[in-house]
């Protein structure tokens, strides 16, 4: 299990100061009591940076997260995903959009889908070093509700 927002000590992994941006809430949670409440503001790259994720990631076929979107529209909900020869480069990295309709969303990945953005080299799921999820061009305050974080 990579996150499941189930303790405060969760909320220090994450790129913002807690207590802000990001709380725990008895909302939504789809795995234990808690999901992560997350509260985003404008910007281009509004979202959550985990830092401190396991860099050898459990075997499994599918990278899974649960998200609940609260608004009566659909948006969009980007998953940035990179290993030790990354960098900050975009084609060396995994980006994938989805797109959050209202209510819960389930999404699943297969992991031998997890492949650099150009060149298609599998990502190293055994030297994760960084994951982020976002709402691209965000126009509005949003809230979103992510739990279970997860490889299965």
């Amino acid at each position: 299990m990579q996150f499941d927002f189930e303790s405060q000590e969760e909320l220090k992994k994450l790129n913002w100061e807690c207590h802000k941006w990001f709380e725990l809430s008895e909302q939504h949670a789809t795995s234990g009591k808690y999901s992560l409440k997350a509260t985003l503001p404008l910007g281009e790259y509004a979202g959550v940076h985990f830092q401190e994720i396991r860099s050898d990631w459990p075997k499994g076929n599918h990278f899974k997260m649960d998200v609940y979107n609260p608004e009566r529209d659909a948006m969009t909900f980007h998953i940035r995903i990179d290993d030790h020869k990354s960098g900050w480069d975009y084609a060396n990295r995994f980006d994938l959009s989805v797109k959050l309709n209202p209510g819960m969303n389930s999404i699943s990945i297969p992991t031998d889908s997890i492949r650099t953005n150009i060149n298609h080299r599998p990502m190293n799921l055994k030297r994760i070093k960084r994951m982020m999820v976002f709402i691209p061009d965000n126009r509005q305050k949003r809230e979103i509700h992510i739990d279970h974080i997860r490889i299965e």
